[in-house]
């Protein structure tokens, strides 16, 4: 007999393989059916070869994805200390409207009497019997096998005892634990295992702990999550995590935390970068500590963070496929409104531009081999949604596999392009091509095919202003930790000088070392061939020139009676009098004059030209 132990939705359920078939004790809690799939497949144990499901007790959280499991094949085992239970939670699925929850079908269960538990465990192989143990619910029952594994039913766990003294729960475990159980598997929240090997120093024999409960609920206390000891002791967590910062300005002091004139010295962390949900419990610990510790006089400044940032969160692009309730058919989007359907999350790397590849949907998982499907123009499109990126709703984007797609300079960029850093951003690998395409186009600007082509020839004054403008924008978005707009910015000079044609080393050396921080590895290249033989990180940064930035002409809107109908380039430099006179003679405003007289013209120096009609 083997015992597989299923984890998933913050729950563990139990497969317990007998001789002649497999019994699945209880569906876990708050569990969803492709979950518990995933976790099948993960013991590699199909769903379709479960035979029989024992349901602990007939709660919406624990029966909700029964049906399902019965339509692949098992069926449900319903006690009769169960039987007018079955169906309580019907109403709550109507009520709630909870699609991903189904109705058991009484087609689908077959009833056992608890005094012939036995003779029903033994068509599987499998020894022992199951008993009634009524707890927050009456229709609870447990699983005892012959081997000495208790599966527990709807029972507080054992370390709460003291808190059921001569209730319905106290007495149920009075009973299990009179069985004398070796291992005892409860399933609700936490798995708590109890085995003779795994206790006290003194190696006490499970048999003689059973005898009085407490002492065993005490053991189980040190020994709860698989025999793991809890850990007494929260400094290092607390306090060690908390005060890191400190220790980092004096590392090799074996008589003080911080010297106090090193401490003087550095006083504070200028920068604290950390995401929102670390930094805000972070931050509330180090606090406490930093201003502990400025009372008593050890540390000089009362805060310990001089500026905060908490980076946005990159949130996932989730897809969903549409499956026809009490069927394995699954219906496109468009069409999804014509049939009552069950919303279910589909792995990101099975879809692209929201097609499903429906081949390697049905070999994803073993309940979708034979799946059917309702096409639109005979493609599946799937629905999407924006959400925190988790493995629960198959979204989450692996890193390596973009750096193995785009490289590691692609990744970098796209992430900073996305939005402001203190904003959520959703991920949408479909926008990542651009950022792939920019950084292709900014290699080709040295080469002409594969021969490197950069040339000596001293820069245009035009060359130098997109250069120029550049740097002033990278300087002054990286102070304010504006990335993106400096990606932006990138962007629009790469392609301002790919129209002057520019290939020369005094604009694209420059234009490198400006790229390094943001693409550091097609950066660290292109400066090796360009002839450095130290790395692009020693170069200076480009000093922003602000003249040489300047525009030398300015785009005039030009308005009559208030609206704006056309604008002109003119020379920045052009006084009023001659601005008048040359937006006067233009053909534009002779058409919108017309028959009418011009009787003012206006003229905001560098701004806008008002034409008045009458």
């Amino acid at each position: 007999m083997k015992i597989y132990e299923l984890k998933y939705s913050n729950t563990n359920t139990y497969l317990i393989e007998g001789s002649k078939g497999k019994l699945l004790f209880d569906t876990g809690w708050a569990g969803t059916f492709p979950l518990f799939c995933q976790s099948c497949g993960a013991i590699h144990i199909p769903v379709q070869d479960i035979d029989c499901l024992l349901i602990s007790h007939f709660h919406p959280d624990h029966c909700g994805i029964a049906q399902e499991i019965a339509d692949k094949g098992a069926t449900i085992i319903a006690m009769d200390v169960q039987k007018d239970y079955i169906h309580s939670s019907d109403a709550i699925f109507e009520k709630e409207k909870r699609n991903r929850f189904f109705p058991v079908n009484d087609s689908k269960v077959r009833f056992v009497n608890c005094k012939d538990s036995r003779d029903f465990l033994k068509e599987m192989g499998i020894d022992g019997e199951i008993i009634h143990t009524p707890g927050h619910s009456d229709d609870s029952v447990s699983l005892m096998l012959d081997s000495g594994e208790l599966f527990v039913g709807d029972l507080n766990p054992l370390y709460e005892l003291d808190l059921h003294k001569g209730t319905q729960i106290g007495e149920s475990w009075d009973k299990l634990l009179a069985l004398k159980p070796k291992k005892i598997y409860y399933g609700h929240a936490k798995t708590a295992i109890l085995s003779g090997e795994s206790q006290a120093a003194e190696q006490k024999d499970t048999a003689d702990l059973a005898d009085d409960k407490y002492e065993l609920v005490s053991q189980i206390m040190k020994f709860i999550d698989k025999g793991y000891p809890l850990e007494t002791s929260t400094m290092p967590g607390f306090a060690g995590s908390s005060a890191y910062y400190l220790r980092y300005m004096d590392p090799h002091n074996d008589n003080a935390l911080v010297d106090k004139d090193v401490d003087a010295y550095w006083r504070d962390v200028d920068l604290y970068i950390g995401g929102t949900e670390h930094a805000t419990g972070h931050l509330i610990y180090s606090r406490f500590w930093n201003k502990f510790l400025f009372d008593l006089g050890y540390v000089c400044e009362d805060e310990p963070f001089r500026k905060l940032i908490n980076q946005g969160m990159i949130q996932g692009r989730s897809n969903f496929v549409y499956r026809i309730v009490g069927t394995n058919k699954f219906v496109s989007l468009g069409l999804k409104g014509q049939y009552q359907t069950t919303e279910i999350h589909v792995d990101i790397s099975l879809v692209r531009n929201d097609r499903l590849d429906l081949e390697a949907f049905k070999a994803w998982r073993p309940e979708f081999a034979d799946a059917e499907f309702v096409l639109e123009n005979g493609e599946y499109i799937c629905g999407w949604a924006v959400e925190k990126m988790s493995k629960s709703m198959f979204n989450v984007v692996n890193p390596d596999n973009i750096c193995d797609d785009y490289g590691a300079d692609t990744l970098r960029l796209y992430e900073m392009f996305l939005g402001p850093l203190e904003q959520s951003k959703p991920w949408d690998t479909k926008g990542i091509d651009g950022v792939n395409r920019f950084l292709k186009k900014f290699w080709r600007m040295f080469f002409d095919g594969e021969d490197l082509d950069v040339s000596d020839e001293e820069p245009t004054a035009e060359e130098l202003k997109v250069l120029h403008k550049l740097i002033g924008k990278e300087e002054s978005d990286i102070e304010h930790f504006s990335f993106n707009t400096t990606v932006s910015a990138f962007m629009i000079a790469l392609n301002d000088l790919g129209a002057l044609k520019c290939h020369k080393r005094a604009i694209l050396e420059p234009m490198v070392i400006l790229l390094s921080p943001f693409a550091p590895h097609i950066a660290e290249e292109l400066w090796s061939l360009l002839g450095h033989e130290e790395s692009v990180t020693f170069a200076s940064f480009p000093v922003f020139n602000p003249a040489l930035a300047a525009e030398d002409s300015i785009k005039y809107p030009v308005s009559f009676n208030g609206k704006m109908r056309f604008t002109v380039d003119l020379p920045k430099s052009m006084a009023p009098a001659d601005v008048e006179a040359t937006v006067r003679g233009m053909e534009q405003t002779i058409k919108w004059v017309g028959d009418k007289s011009i009787a003012k013209v206006i003229v905001v120096p560098g701004r806008i030209v008002n034409i008045v009609i009458k």
